[in-house]
């Protein structure tokens, strides 16, 4: 597994048509929950974290399940909504992750890449607050 990372393209060390190719791309990293979570370092150079809980809902406004087909299989899709039907996710935005004193090493692929090739970075954090960021791949 990995997390998404977000930062705004200016701060990297690429090129023009690099940046270009790295639009709107996400990237990824196996350097910290490795639970599919996002994370972002913001202009101001801290990391923070997207947070959300699962909550309740009442009883009174829990959808009935749709009437199935017996032939037809369910999909993936379907069987989630089954399952969390009675809960939804409650967003709680935004909030600083202090205690990252480490490096995070995080790549994305760029729209034209050929063979599967990657541009990576090396953030490193002191207390959650970006020191550098370096280019560790071409």
């Amino acid at each position: 597994m990995f997390d998404y990372i977000k930062i705004n393209l200016d701060k990297l060390p690429i090129t023009e048509k690099e940046r270009e190719s790295l639009e709107g791309k996400d990237f990824q990293t196996k350097d910290l929950d490795n639970t599919l979570s996002e994370y972002r370092i913001t202009d101001d150079n801290f990391l923070e974290q997207y947070h959300w809980v699962w909550e309740q809902i009442p009883e009174h406004e829990i959808q009935p399940l749709p009437k199935q087909t017996p032939k037809k299989k369910k999909s993936v899709f379907e069987l989630s909504n089954e399952l969390n039907r009675d809960r939804r996710k409650k967003e709680i935005g935004w909030e600083k992750v202090e205690d990252v004193h480490k490096d995070i090493f995080f790549y994305a692929t760029p729209h034209n890449s050929k063979n599967y090739e990657v541009i990576e970075f090396k953030a490193r954090f002191s207390y959650g607050i970006l020191d550098s960021i370096v280019r560790v791949s071409r």
